[in-house]
């Protein structure tokens, strides 16, 4: 998972008049957390305009590997912004769970919303089953090079599978 940056040997230690073994992992943690970003001024025939992105990602909030994502970028004619949140122990159960809202805006073209929600659940050591649902919706100017366009597009979607992964941890 990224958790740790490295994991030493396992010791076991045994002390007299007791039975009871202590196992010693010693751990380095990994670096969960970034952000970075730029922002300037891009021309425009208006006057110059706001241009930059924004990245943010906090990894193992709290110590449980919650993770929270924020995205924005601005550049002409594109807007852009993300959020995602990730639990991994919803109800302190082994579903995990992701929620996401994303906006998009080309001035040109279209505006976009969209959300999506997905649960995770273990089935097995290599296994595990999915579910989601997600919403989007569109915007179009009434035309885009003359051509008539729908004002306005929704769709709901769902999800739905499984996930095998044999990897040798």
């Amino acid at each position: 998972c990224g958790l740790f940056e490295s994991v030493g040997v396992p010791t076991l230690t045994l002390q007299k008049e007791r039975r009871v073994a202590d196992v010693h992992i010693p751990l380095a943690e990994g670096a969960q957390n970034s952000a970075e970003g730029i922002a300037g001024l891009a021309p425009d025939p208006k006057g110059p305009r706001w241009s930059g992105f924004f990245d943010l990602s906090l990894g193992n909030l709290g110590g449980a590997y919650r993770k929270l994502d924020l995205h924005y970028q601005k550049e002409l004619p594109l807007t852009a912004s993300e959020v995602r949140y990730r639990e991994p122990w919803l109800l302190n159960g082994p579903v995990s769970g992701e929620a996401s809202f994303s906006f998009r805006l080309d001035e040109s073209s279209y505006t976009l919303w969209e959300w999506r929600l997905k649960f995770d659940l273990p089935v097995g050591d290599h296994l595990s089953v999915y579910s989601g649902v997600s919403r989007r919706s569109i915007s179009f100017p009434s035309s885009v090079a003359g051509d008539p366009l729908p004002g306005t597009e929704r769709s709901t979607a769902t999800q739905a599978g499984l996930t095998v992964d044999f990897q040798d941890f």
